[in-house]
């Protein structure tokens, strides 16, 4: 990148400081982000801003992917480009924002974790005292023996039993 190009980032930066007054995580975010484009812009012989063209954004992406960054971290690169790209634009300094339409990998949907048998009986096992034991002894019965969701036993009512 050219010289007048590390100026334009941190004029954005700047804007970032005193204009919006973000916050320093984001600040500090924001620039750790786009000094690592402008590492890969000149890896690939980009020397200004308005050069870069939706395909390189898609390769950053896809190589910072395969580096192991998670999608939520993708999704804040992608944030913190789109952002200063609005800022070159609004300054016409570049005529399109290459990262207006690519999208982050798909974050993982963890799976909840389940009770195994033996924890199972022992809840459905256990010695009950006081009525509220009781109740509460039944709701576990019908929440496992029917395959009920949470939501649907709490929204249960004595009049559907």
């Amino acid at each position: 990148m050219t010289p007048a190009a590390t100026q334009w980032l941190e004029r954005f930066i700047e804007q970032l400081q005193i204009e919006k007054r973000s916050s320093p995580h984001t600040v500090i975010s924001y620039r750790h982000d786009l000094l690592k484009l402008t590492a890969y812009c000149d890896e690939h012989n980009i020397q200004d801003w308005p050069d870069i063209q939706p395909a390189l954004i898609r390769g950053y992406i896809a190589a910072r992917h395969r580096q192991g960054m998670g999608s939520k971290s993708l999704q804040r690169e992608l944030s913190s480009i789109r952002g200063f790209f609005k800022f070159l634009l609004k300054l016409q300094v570049a005529s399109i924002n290459p990262a207006q339409a690519i999208r982050a990998p798909k974050q993982d949907r963890k799976l909840p974790k389940l009770l195994d048998v033996d924890q199972v009986s022992g809840l459905l096992d256990a010695n009950t005292v006081s009525v509220l034991e009781i109740r509460d002894q039944a709701m576990f019965e019908l929440f496992y023996s029917c395959g009920l969701r949470l939501s649907e036993l709490t929204d249960l009512n004595i009049n559907d039993l």
